[in-house]
């Protein structure tokens, strides 16, 4: 399994290594989670798709030396440690490259732990999601998807419904099995999703994409803790740098005690895919 992975791995490199193209958009694209796959601003900008490859984040090694291209990091989850030498990989070709990084956040597991520090020496320009942001505050590129205009105008089934995390999720799953529930794993959709989001009034959510996505529909968000393998149970860091501020719940059970709090912003969806506008204008004359 090993040998047939470094082989694989081989065949990345390779391909980064050999590539003619101008433009490299990178992002998680090793993953089943439904919300990393949707965050690249190539998914919503033509230009970027112009002489470009599409690579996985992990596919960089330090073996690989670039020169003379555009590179495009994220969005997603991408400071963290799971990606942290990919990430170093990366943010060393600024120095013979033009490196942009795109709605890309910082994360740990709970709360309580430190972030990892990363050097953006010599990047041509930053824009991150979290907020307020020592950099441009840029949000996830998949706010401009058509499918929200669409999706926003559900009519409600039901006030409550579950999106969840699905390795981080099977307490919560469990306790509360009389809500609808969709998970950010598996056979489903950007379509499938949206329209799901769509259709209550208030989304319970360990799902940074599920709390993202439903704001921008319109909706209540009751933001749910992680379990983690060893049985901790709190909030990870991407919620607490959310601009538009949800509610915390960490006793799932109790959701219901939360609705008195609760509000939605209407306004998130045209602010968000402004500033992804914004910062397009500001780049594409590279293009």
């Amino acid at each position: 399994m090993r040998f047939l992975q470094s082989i694989k791995d081989f065949v990345h490199r390779r391909r980064i290594l050999t590539t003619k193209a101008q433009i490299l958009n990178v992002w998680e694209l090793k993953t089943k989670n439904i919300g990393d796959l949707n965050a690249a601003p190539c998914l919503y900008f033509k230009l970027l798709n112009k002489n470009a490859l599409n690579v996985s984040v992990m596919s960089f090694s330090k073996e690989i030396k670039l020169k003379n291209k555009i590179i495009i990091i994220g969005g997603g989850s991408l400071f963290l440690s799971y990606f942290e030498k990919s990430i170093n990989n990366l943010l060393k070709l600024a120095k013979d490259n033009i490196l942009i990084i795109w709605g890309v956040g910082y994360d740990n597991y709970l709360w309580e732990k430190t972030l990892l520090n990363f050097s953006f020496d010599n990047v041509y320009k930053i824009g991150l999601r979290d907020y307020p942001a020592k950099y441009d505050y840029v949000p996830c590129a998949s706010c401009l998807s058509e499918l929200f205009d669409i999706y926003k105008s559900n009519t409600n089934k039901g006030k409550y419904c579950l999106y969840l995390y699905e390795d981080y999720s099977a307490e919560i799953k469990d306790d509360l099995s009389e809500l609808p529930c969709l998970t950010n794993k598996g056979t489903v959709s950007f379509s499938q999703v949206l329209d799901f989001l769509g259709s209550y009034e208030i989304i319970l959510t360990n799902s940074y994409h599920g709390m993202y996505w439903g704001t921008l529909l319109g909706k209540k968000i009751i933001v749910l803790p992680w379990i983690d393998k060893k049985g901790n149970v709190g909030f990870t860091y991407k919620f607490k740098m959310f601009k538009y501020t949800p509610c915390f719940c960490k006793n799932w059970k109790e959701y219901k005690n939360f609705e008195s709090k609760l509000k939605s912003y209407p306004q998130a969806l045209s602010e968000c895919r402004d500033l992804n506008n914004k910062f397009y204008q500001q780049i594409k004359d590279l293009f």
